[in-house]
């Protein structure tokens, strides 16, 4: 109790109202927010179809690279490449490039993590860190860009990797463009 508990007075009838009010205003944002997140998936699956599916298999079906509607869109296909290892899969991933003489592709940072009555020791090794690199914290990564231009580069050249590790694929992609 601080003291001034006492001088409080009880909440008014319209205050509850207001707060039952904004209590539903919430929830009903949260439903709507759910529902729209729900539609962008369908409406990104379905664009993917078309993109990634129909598109392409019907150009090459009649032999078509390119194509011009008429009303001014310009299509092409372009070949895409990606590349994400799963969560799990990402340390055995980074083992893999570092043994298979890929390494460069890993960055690696160093985070160092210490308890509320540790700042002198954490200053201290912050300096002592800073000495030889400049950004000091804790991480193994690559690049999503580095990592779909190294899969590129192998697929072209018909180097072989455990594609399934990396999660890598190569579609073709629809490219609309209007003029």
């Amino acid at each position: 109790m601080t003291g001034y508990d006492k001088f409080k007075s009880a909440p008014t009838t319209d205050q509850l109202s207001q707060l039952s009010t904004l209590v539903r205003q919430m929830h009903d944002a949260e439903l709507e927010l759910a529902k729209a997140e729900s539609e962008l998936a369908i409406r990104k699956d379905a664009l993917r179809e078309v993109a990634e599916k129909q598109i392409p298999e019907l150009m090459a079906q009649v032999g078509i690279k390119t194509f011009e509607t008429s009303d001014g869109f310009v299509v092409s296909i372009k070949k895409t490449y990606t590349a994400a290892p799963t969560v799990a899969q990402r340390d055995e991933a980074y083992d893999w490039l570092e043994q298979h003489g890929h390494g460069g592709l890993v960055k690696r940072t160093v985070e160092v993590g210490f308890g509320v009555k540790q700042g002198a020791e954490a200053a201290a090794l912050m300096d002592k860190l800073r000495k030889d690199f400049e950004d000091v914290r804790g991480e193994r990564k690559v690049e999503s860009a580095t990592l779909r231009a190294w899969v590129r580069q192998r697929i072209e050249s018909g180097d072989a990797f455990p594609r399934e590790l990396f999660n890598a694929r190569v579609f073709d992609r629809a490219d609309v463009k209007q003029k």
